[in-house]
């Protein structure tokens, strides 16, 4: 079972998040292996995807998979350098003998001489490290919708807000344009400086994809006949799956508690019988009244086992596995989760 433990994860930026993102799904970008330009949002410089993945990854854990610097063209730059320290790091680096950390050293000055578009990297990602990161990530995006991440000295628009506000987009372009489209969308500002916008267009299209409403086929912010050349817009292409996007068609769920067979609509997903998840199912449905209730992991706890004392990670681990069956099912709204608790969402509920 994959153990999450349950914090408080703190906003990340939108840019910071759409680098993520694209690293963790290769095939959003043309390529065949990674550039920083491919990680790269608009108005945001390439220093700065690399400092925030330089810091993140070595927090996690995380290796950038096999970085090279292919031009032997960029040899002259520390062998005529007068920085005895800056060249001793610059030859590492075109000997390819480099780490994240030592690019992440000189990552200004590698891009000053544009020598950070000539540094390439695998897409793909070791599966230790896939794991580290898919796990933050989608608990990550799992807070968003829920609004249980940590606002450090801004205010962030509340998931349903945010949501409202990308669906206007979504319903503008598919009026013009039907169900594909590429959607384009400019930031406000540097997305990488202390100003700040409350709107995060990005976090908001990666939980619309994930919720099922829309399916993403491919994003990026450069010129396509110039592909080293940023240009001011996100780029989505995109198709929209539901019928009215946003709509809360009910399609109902239950729980066969003899059969242990979780029923949504017309999708019948097996689970466990005995198992935590199979315990949690069983509490929740035990009551039809109760179904549209918030449950607090505490109160599963304690109709579970009333002596044992259980940890509300036990439970939110269920709930998460759970998720991870449904999402194979195209499922990924059903339950709604804090750090504390799950509810069923209502468009599941007659």
């Amino acid at each position: 079972m994959i153990n999450i433990e349950i914090q408080k994860m703190p906003y990340f930026k939108d840019f910071e998040v759409y680098a993520l993102w694209k690293y963790l799904n290769g095939n959003l970008t043309g390529r065949n292996v990674f550039q920083f330009a491919d990680l790269q949002a608009p108005n945001v410089s390439e220093s700065s995807i690399v400092h925030f993945l330089s810091s993140f990854f070595l927090r996690l854990g995380v290796k950038l998979e096999k970085p090279v610097f292919n031009m032997d063209i960029y040899w002259g730059f520390y062998s005529n350098n007068e920085d005895t320290e800056k060249a001793k790091a610059l030859a590492k680096i075109l000997d390819n003998k480099f780490n994240v950390k030592e690019l992440e050293s000189n990552a200004y000055f590698l891009e000053k001489h544009e020598a950070l578009k000539l540094i390439e990297f695998s897409k793909t990602i070791a599966k230790k490290n896939r794991k580290k990161l898919n796990d933050y990530f989608d608990l990550y995006i799992d807070g968003f919708t829920a609004d249980e991440l940590e606002e450090d000295d801004s205010n962030y628009l509340k998931f349903e807000i945010q949501k409202q506000k990308t669906l206007e987009l979504l319903n503008e372009h598919e009026t013009k344009y039907g169900k594909s489209f590429i959607l384009k969308y400019k930031p406000a500002s540097d997305e990488s400086s202390p100003d700040h916008n409350p709107y995060l267009f990005i976090h908001s299209i990666i939980a619309l994809d994930r919720i099922g409403d829309i399916r993403i086929q491919k994003a990026w912010c450069c010129d396509e006949v110039h592909p080293d050349k940023q240009i001011d817009d996100f780029k989505i292409k995109l198709s929209v799956i539901k019928e009215m996007i946003g709509s809360e068609d009910v399609c109902e769920c239950s729980f066969d508690i003899d059969r242990s067979m979780l029923i949504i609509g017309k999708n019948e997903i097996k689970i466990k019988k005995f198992s935590d998840q199979y315990e949690v199912l069983k509490i929740m449905f035990s009551s039809p009244e109760d179904l549209r209730d918030e449950w607090f992991f505490s109160t599963i706890a304690e109709k579970y086992d009333q002596t044992a004392n259980l940890p509300d990670k036990k439970f939110y681990n269920a709930i998460y596995q759970l998720k991870l069956k449904l999402s194979i099912n195209n499922i990924k709204d059903l339950f709604i989760t804090t750090r504390q608790s799950v509810k069923i969402n209502k468009k599941y509920l007659s």
